[in-house]
């Protein structure tokens, strides 16, 4: 039967358990390569994989027969042998290589190859060995240990993984046959490779979603001890902590500058360091963690020791570094670092350092685009640090900058207070004023007591606070956010920075004072004002018309109408600090007035005390806004990374939400399955009735709007507004709203939003705090998404597992078909499934195998001639059937589907080898709408069913073969040999009589030929019994079997055969007797054909644990060295005898004969 015996099918099924196992790539590959060489017979094998760093490059993985030196430890795609086949992902075969290499070199790869049809055969070395003198070496050495190569690619699903190489010390022949079984086998091998890195990739988005967890959980703890009331050495020592445990350092130390100048760096706080190997203090520049702050990026070190220059004169200035981009590694170390700062050491305390510590990883720490100082972490062992490592310590670094900008603000705020409280007791008369500014009122409150108690000091009639705001069109313009006894006509709503004397006031950041407002009224077309410097202010002698445009456009009124209710104006600019500028404070006079220094000095203190009121209630109101946002985040992140479960996430999204927000009712509305409507995902304060209505098409309402701009979207006033949904905001009486759009992976997974019954102005907070809670949700639910689709994999997987084990039960057809069914049912819960062979002859589809369906359905012919939907499916990839709904439905197929209540279906083709095989069907008798995961899965499904109804042909197809082969080789020996003898039997025996008459002698002559003849014949049909039951070649006698082979050789031929014996024979195992009977069968062919001998005699002498059976002839005889390998069976008979075990010989002459000798001996024991 050739190389498609028992054992090679037995092989392909051990392989296709392993394939289906869950075994490791390691161990799939320990067992694959030792598979292999055994299944297709070879003397070594090894395997190639593609470097996943880089693909061109191939790596030995496993090697099983081969010594390993011998091997080439890399190869390139493209390059003979493994990286040709891989390259051209076709078989590559070296059939003789000693041969090969002795050929000279070509040019190029192409000249180097063959095609061979089934195969490419490289018949010379090539250019890429000319100028590599290692692998001639080792090319030589493997062609001294094997003739024959052959390198097949290891592909499966269009990805060609590597190749697989075997090795042969005698030549082979290379068949189709061979081809076909090695092919076979590297795509069994290529699928095990597959799914065990399958396997890895599932395993490590597993481990990936837990270190995520683990991280978001304690950069959560951190945030919480960061706002949490306990002092900057305790937050530095909780960071040290938490960076142990998740960076896995064993020491750390917290460096921080007095100051943004200051050149010195100092310990703030440290872990797992002796007070020996600390310092105290490192000047910025010095490595490690004076390097990091002087650079402003992080440093690392993967071994101390290894970096330190033994030289300790070496300064720190001579450090090297390796860059990697975002950050750098230390390659060279100056251990010379701060002598002036080790007093009294006796070698640097880097030395004592690396005794303990071997690998650094040293971060800065930066905020407002300071460098505030660093945090350095140290590891016991040497440590190649990863970019996921170095990013982590970024995060650790950062939340530890938010720490030090807060005790920064802080410290600043105590400063301010204390200034407050020097100036209150500098200044009796603004102690009032200073109460205020410092009460807990809201700031209108403030500006309110302000200019109350600037009309009470500075004796001012009106009093005004404009703030500074940007334009719309880009200049600065000042607006009213307080005013006192000011005329409402003449309040101005803009006021462009240079105008007027406010203007004027803010844009020369000094104060600005009109006497008498009558005599300083502007001339039309002066645009230029006229300002005197006086003693502490600038007085406006004229004031610079500003024209009738810009008044319309702004909205404030002439100067004019002022002077009809006031006569002097004092505007003083409002500065933070003396720098920032946020506006100004207008005094109003109803009478002409001069202003002493101390007037303006005061005012100035009024001043002071706004903007310090101001800064102080906006950084009030930013603490108090930080602190709700970052108790609100903090509430979110607990709520949301309880569960890795989509709908649990959303839920507690909505929860969080309408608490956080004070909201009515809140939604998350997210893209359907189709991705055409956005449906709930989850709610809270809706009716379920209003739920159940709650989707949305693109265009319908401000949700979809939110989910195609992916920008905020605010709404006041619902009832009035043409952009809402109103079904949804009348049913629940929605008057405010506000929705954002949740970003995963940079696209609009739904829309997030809160709504309010009653109206309300939703300013930026809200927005922000739901734009940062959807930015939350989004890392929450793409952890959701991904363990969703790690369990839906997980799940498949195991689908398809179980799959394959069934369809590859049996490499019968029918059985093939009959396991798909019911595989689809079992892993897809349908209700009915079939398959429908194409019957291409009868142009027709014909029901192979079916579960579920009445038997007229299945009686039911499909004709796609007359059907043009059958046409349209056999030639697409998947349809997804919708009965009721999809108007291709014909007829026919329509009644089935309403005879069997199917509601929906999937049909798939199944190809085998490129062709057509038929259809594969599943359909739900339920409402059940197929998913993509369903689609799949079906797809799957019908392309193992391909390959497994391949498997299948190809089983049946080499039984055919083997059978029509044995039927020919019968028929062959009928024809030559009993046939033959019987026709010249026959034409003796009619003869016989006439000659008997004639001449008796002659007659008893021809009788005896007419005997021997007929026991020729008898033998020849003794010997075919024997081919037709090889049972018998066990069962008889072996002297016996021999005998008959003499007499049905000599009943064909002159040749006479002669059988002796010597000793006492022995039973010999059935293998034995088969394969010394085929030996001897196949030598005595070779002497009746071509030896022209009149004479054979075979020995056979036993012994006590063998035998040795001799064969001599007196033919003609032959050089042995003439006839070419392969010759007259010569291969074969070496094959049969190794395969038992015994020696084989051959002695031959011209004009002596030919004696062949096999000697065989019992294994001991």
């Amino acid at each position: 039967m050739g190389l498609f015996d028992e054992a090679s099918a037995t092989g392909l099924r051990d392989l296709l358990a392993v394939v289906n196992s869950s075994q490791g790539l390691e161990e799939i590959l320990a067992y694959l390569v030792p598979k292999a060489q055994g299944v297709l017979q070879a003397d070594g094998a090894s395997v190639y994989l593609r470097d996943t760093a880089d693909p061109t490059v191939l790596r030995v993985h496993a090697a099983h027969g081969v010594p390993r030196h011998t091997l080439a430890e890399t190869a390139l795609v493209g390059y003979p042998v493994v990286g040709t086949a891989v390259s051209k992902q076709r078989p590559v075969v070296v059939c003789d290589f000693p041969a090969t290499l002795e050929r000279g070199f070509a040019k190029t790869i192409d000249e180097q190859v063959e095609d061979r049809e089934y195969y490419l055969e490289v018949t010379r070395p090539g250019p890429v060995t000319i100028n590599d003198s290692p692998q001639r070496s080792r090319n030589l050495e493997i062609a001294r240990m094997y003739r024959t190569l052959v390198a097949v690619p290891l592909g499966a699903h269009g990805e060609t993984y590597g190749a697989l190489e075997l090795f042969y010390r005698e030549q082979r022949s290379i068949t189709h046959e061979l081809i076909d079984l090695t092919v076979a086998f590297a795509q069994q091998g290529a699928l095990a490779i597959e799914n065990a890195r399958l396997r890895e990739e599932a395993q490590q988005r597993f481990r990936e979603i837990l270190r995520r967890q683990r991280v978001a959980e304690a950069l959560r703890e951190l945030l919480a001890v960061i706002n949490s009331n306990q002092d900057l050495e305790e937050i530095l020592r909780h960071v040290l902590t938490q960076s142990s445990q998740l960076l896995g350092n064993d020491a750390g130390a917290v460096y921080l500058r007095a100051n943004e100048e200051d050149s010195i760096l100092h310990v703030r706080a440290a872990m797992g360091l002796e007070p020996a190997q600390l310092a105290q203090e490192v000047r910025v520049g010095s490595p490690t963690s004076g390097l990091t702050v002087q650079q402003a990026r992080p440093l690392v070190c993967w071994d101390l020791q290894e970096a330190l220059v033994p030289d300790t004169s070496i300064r720190a200035s001579e450090t090297q570094l390796e860059d990697f981009g975002t950050y750098a590694r230390i390659v060279r170390l100056g251990a010379r670092t701060d002598p002036d700062l080790e007093h009294g050491l006796p070698e640097p305390r880097v030395h004592r350092l690396a005794t303990s510590f071997r690998a650094v990883l040293s971060t800065p720490l930066v905020a407002r685009g300071r460098t505030l100082g660093a945090i350095t972490l140290f590891y016991a062992e040497p440590r190649a640090f990863s970019n996921e490592e170095v990013d982590l310590a970024g995060s650790f670094a950062q939340q530890t900058s938010l720490a030090l900008e807060n005790a920064r603000l802080h410290s600043e705020a105590e400063q301010r207070m204390r200034e407050n409280e020097r100036r209150r007791n500098v200044a009796e008369g603004v102690r009032e004023l200073l109460r205020v500014v410092n009460s807990t009122r809201s700031l209108d409150e403030i500006l309110d007591e302000v200019l109350a108690q600037a009309s009470r000091l500075l004796h001012s009639d009106a009093e005004s606070v404009l703030l500074l705001t940007a334009g719309a069109e880009g200049p600065r313009v000042l607006t009213v956010r307080a005013s006192r006894a000011l005329s409402a006509e003449i309040i101005p709503m803009r006021l462009p920075v240079g105008t007027a004397i406010t203007g004027v006031a803010v844009e020369r950041r000094q104060p600005v004072g009109v006497r008498d407002l009558l005599e300083a009224l502007p001339v039309a077309g002066e645009s230029e004002p006229v300002i005197l410097d006086r003693v502490g202010f600038l007085e406006l002698e004229r004031i610079a018309d500003p024209g009738e445009e810009r008044v319309r456009a702004n909205g404030f009124p002439r100067v004019r109408e002022v002077a009809r209710h006031y006569r002097a104006i004092l505007a003083v600019p409002l500065l933070v600090r003396g720098r920032e500028i946020q506006g100004a404070i207008t005094l109003y006079y109803r009478e002409p007035r001069e202003y002493s220094a101390d007037d303006v000095a005061l005012a100035e203190a009024f001043a002071d005390q706004t903007a310090l009121a101001m800064e102080n209630a906006r950084l009030h109101a930013q603490a108090v806004q930080r602190t709700r946002d970052l108790e609100a985040l903090y509430r979110a992140d607990e709520a949301l990374y309880r569960s890795l479960r989509l709908e649990a996430v959303l839920q507690a999204l909505v929860d969080v939400a309408t608490d956080v927000l004070d909201a009515d009712m809140t939604s998350v509305l997210i893209w359907d399955k189709s991705h055409e409507r956005l449906v709930p995902g989850a709610t809270r304060g809706f009716r379920p009735e209003v739920v159940a209505e709650m989707t949305h098409a693109p265009g319908e309402g401000v949700t979809t709007l939110v989910a195609l701009t992916g920008q905020p979207v605010t709404v006041e006033d619902a009832q009035s507004d043409p952009r809402v949904a109103h079904r949804i905001t009348a049913a629940e009486g929605i008057r405010s709203l506000l929705h954002v759009p949740i970003v995963v992976n940079g696209e609009v997974f739904g829309v997030f939003g809160v709504n309010y019954r009653e109206q309300r102005v939703l300013v930026g907070d809200e927005e922000r705090v739901l734009l940062a809670l959807a930015r939350r949700a989004a890392l929450a639910i793409e952890n959701a998404t991904l363990f969703a689709e790690s369990e839906q994999s997980r799940r498949e997987l195991e689908a398809l597992y179980r799959a394959d084990q069934v369809l590859h039960r049996s490499l019968r057809l029918d059985d093939v078909l009959n396991a798909l069914t019911e595989v689809a049912i079992d892993v897809l819960q349908a209700d009915k499934t079939s398959v429908m062979v194409w019957e291409a002859e009868q142009g027709k589809l014909v029901t192979a195998a079916a579960r579920g369906y009445a038997a007229e359905s299945l009686a039911q012919e499909v004709t796609p001639e007359r059907d043009g939907f059958v046409v349209e499916v056999m030639r697409s990839d998947l349809i997804v059937l919708d009965p009721a709904n999809d108007p291709r439905l014909p007829s026919a197929m329509r009644e089935l589907v309403e005879r069997e209540k199917i509601q929906s279906a999937i049909l798939a083709p199944i190809v085998e080898s490129g062709q057509l095989f038929g259809l594969f069907g599943v359909a739900f008798c339920s409402q059940h709408s197929p998913t993509v995961e369903d689609r799949r899965l079906v797809q799957a499904l019908a392309q193992r069913a391909g390959l497994a109804i391949q498997n299948a042909r190809l089983f049946e197809r080499a039984q055919q073969a083997a059978t029509a082969e044995e039927r020919q080789r019968l028929a062959r020996e009928l024809h030559d040999a009993v046939t033959q003898t019987l026709f010249s039997a026959s034409l003796i025996a009619e003869v016989l009589p006439r000659l008997w008459e004639r001449n008796p002698v002659d007659g008893r002559q021809r009788l005896e030929d007419l005997r021997r003849l007929t026991r020729g014949a008898l033998a020849e049909m003794r010997t075919l019994l024997l081919e037709l039951r090889p049972a018998a070649l066990t069962e008889a006698p072996f002297v016996q079997l021999l005998t008959q082979l003499g007499e049905a050789i000599a009943s064909r031929s002159n040749l006479q055969a002669t059988v002796r014996t010597q000793g006492q024979p022995i039973l010999l195992p059935p293998e034995v007797q088969i394969a010394l009977y085929r030996v001897a069968q196949e030598a005595l062919n070779n002497t009746s054909k071509h030896a022209e001998a009149a004479h054979v005699e075979i020995h056979v002498r036993w012994h006590t644990r063998g035998l040795d059976v001799r064969l001599r002839d007196d033919g003609r005889g032959f050089v042995r060295s003439r006839v070419a390998q392969g010759r007259l069976g010569l291969g074969i008979m070496q094959e049969r005898a190794r395969s038992i075990g015994a020696e084989l010989r051959l002695r031959s002459q011209p004009g002596v004969g030919t004696t062949v000798t096999i000697a065989w001996r019992a294994a001991p024991g």
